[in-house]
């Protein structure tokens, strides 16, 4: 249940903390007082989106708060609001998402305002109290899940056709490429290789001279480097006779030694190895320039070419897979087909039942509302389609994400009047009370705890009135009702009164709510009873009011 709101800076309401009981809990007040202020700071904590016009003039933030109760369990949900848009939402002090406020609250409350009235009207939303009713949503999901694949399935089925169809187009084409990138036989980085090669060909007479050079300087010379070492060498094996320390450096001048003739022999090989070849040259530029046509050809680098040939591969390896993978997927197509068939005529045979069960429940409730003729009826329909998806003896039938029925409720209001749409119904105290009866038979089948209801009296008075005060009392009997209400036969019902009035003060408009005890109570309910000129008459009336259960009572008060 729904224990208490505290909403700071929204709107009309600078601080007010609101306490909830048990049962039904009645709001009243002028028309333009602030009711309408609580609602919209419930729908935030249910996760409406905010509106910064709804902070307080003159204030940078609002917040909202409310504190949940189940069983032990609290939970306290907490909506921050700023012009600066740096919203915040707090799960028992923690950050969350407007998604998963969502998703918390809407097991807890249901909010049934005049809005929801106009959606009572439309027979797209029929089929969705139905379910609830039913308990089917979780049939209502397996649907959904079958028709959703349905549809990726045949999407794939249309893309393997697809791509088959354009491989056989560009099949020649394809063909003619791997075959040229095969033949080609490119090894990874050769381009840099050639063009290595290539420069030591085009420049191998001066490499060779150069070679050479060094090798005859280092080593072949008289007077050679190696020569001249050698003979230093030697000097320094003498100082080290004559000084001891120095013969630790000798071995860096054997190395330099054995370096210097292992350098130069290598000179030597490198040069009689490098030959000119005016045929060898040619072959390297040729193998170059033909590796350069194909980057140039496929816009890519060597690495490209080697991609590109992979997969075309590739695609080649798949040419006789395509027959292969559509079969495949025909067959999860037609399996998920069946499925789909078996679970939408599972839920439509339950909403039919659903819907007998309804039906009398729903009669019931308009009985105590003063719908004593009325007769209700859900028709849950099916329409043939040669094409849809689900097939049941036999028979396809449109079919949808959610089944294969159209729900729609249909009413007569008055003896002899033929069963209608409720969308034909135009009298809106007779919308007031059908909503209430479906709500009152949901909420039966329902765990919602708190149960709202915004100006449920539109178009009602009277004993009408007196009967929908009664239907909201008996129903607050297993849920928590908070409803708002201009009608003193309402009002009487509740266990809790709230009023909700208007202040000015230094030029500041504030609303302000009120919990009454009994002497206000009556003074309340006496103003919803003749309006601001209060009479002992209609004190006296709203006194007994509240003192009496008895129906016909109640309606004898009110004549007085």
């Amino acid at each position: 249940m729904l224990k208490s709101i505290f909403i700071q800076n929204f709107a009309l309401l600078e601080e007010e903390k609101i306490e909830f009981t048990e049962g039904l809990n009645i709001i009243t007040g002028e028309t333009g007082a602030g009711k309408s202020i609580i609602m919209g700071a419930i729908a935030l904590i249910l996760g409406e989106r905010v509106k910064p016009e709804t902070i307080r003039t003159g204030k940078d933030f609002a917040v909202v708060e409310a504190e949940f109760l189940e069983g032990n369990q609290k939970t306290l949900i907490k909506r921050e609001i700023n012009l600066k848009g740096n919203n915040k939402i707090l799960i028992n002090g923690k950050n969350a998402t407007l998604t998963e406020l969502k998703e918390l609250t809407k097991n807890l409350v249901d909010l049934h305002g005049q809005h929801e009235q106009q959606t009572l009207l439309n027979p797209e939303t029929h089929i969705q109290s139905l379910d609830n009713f039913g308990k089917l949503e979780e049939l209502v999901l397996q649907v959904k899940s079958n028709f959703l694949k349905i549809n990726d399935l045949r999407q794939e089925l249309i893309s393997i056709k697809t791509n088959q169809k354009d491989f056989i187009q560009k099949k020649e084409l394809l063909a003619f490429q791997k075959k040229e990138l095969s033949e080609a036989k490119i090894k990874l980085s050769e381009d840099a290789e050639l063009e290595k090669e290539l420069e030591i060909l085009q420049n191998s007479v001066e490499i060779k001279k150069m070679a050479f050079s060094i090798s005859t300087k280092l080593y072949e010379n008289e007077n050679s480097i190696y020569e001249q070492l050698r003979t230093e060498a030697k000097t320094m094996n003498e100082l080290g006779n004559l000084a001891d320390e120095v013969n630790k450096y000798s071995s860096d001048i054997e190395a330099a030694l054995t370096s210097i003739s292992e350098t130069a022999q290598f000179l030597n090989n490198f040069a009689d190895s490098i030959e000119f070849s005016s045929e060898k040259l040619l072959e390297v530029q040729e193998r170059s320039e033909f590796l350069e046509s194909l980057k140039k050809k496929y816009k890519t680098d060597l690495n490209g070419l080697l991609s590109k040939l992979d997969l075309l591969e590739k695609e080649f390896s798949q040419e006789f897979s395509f027959e292969e993978q559509f079969k495949t997927t025909v067959k999860i197509y037609e399996e998920t087909k069946q499925n789909y068939s078996a679970l939408a005529k599972k839920l439509s045979e339950e909403r039919q039942k659903t819907a007998l069960e309804i039906e009398p429940f729903v009669v019931s409730v308009l009985a105590e509302v003063g719908m004593e003729k009325a007769l209700f009826k859900i028709l849950v329909h099916r329409y043939e389609n040669p094409k849809g998806i689900a097939e049941i003896d036999g028979t396809r039938f449109i079919s949808k994400e959610n089944g294969i029925d159209e729900v729609e409720f249909y009413i007569s209001a008055n003896i002899g009047e033929s069963l209608k749409p409720l969308v034909k119904i135009a009298s809106g105290g007779e919308i007031s009370r059908i909503m209430l009866a479906l709500k009152t038979v949901i909420a039966k089948a329902s765990l919602t705890p708190t149960l709202i209801f915004d100006e449920i009296d539109i178009g009602i008075s009277g004993k009408v009135a007196l009967s929908v005060g009664k239907a909201l009392s008996k129903l607050a009997k297993n849920h928590q009702i908070l409803c708002i209400t201009h009608l003193p036969q309402i009002a009487c019902q509740g266990e809790t009164h709230f009023a909700v009035r208007k202040e000015i003060a230094n030029n500041r408009t504030f609303t302000k709510v009120s919990l009454l005890d009994k002497e206000k109570r009556i003074y309340e309910i006496a103003k919803l009873i003749s309006g601001e000129d209060v009479t002992e008459t209609s004190l006296e009336a709203a006194n007994l009011l509240l003192e009496s259960s008895n129906s016909s009572h109640l309606q004898s008060v009110l004549e007085l």
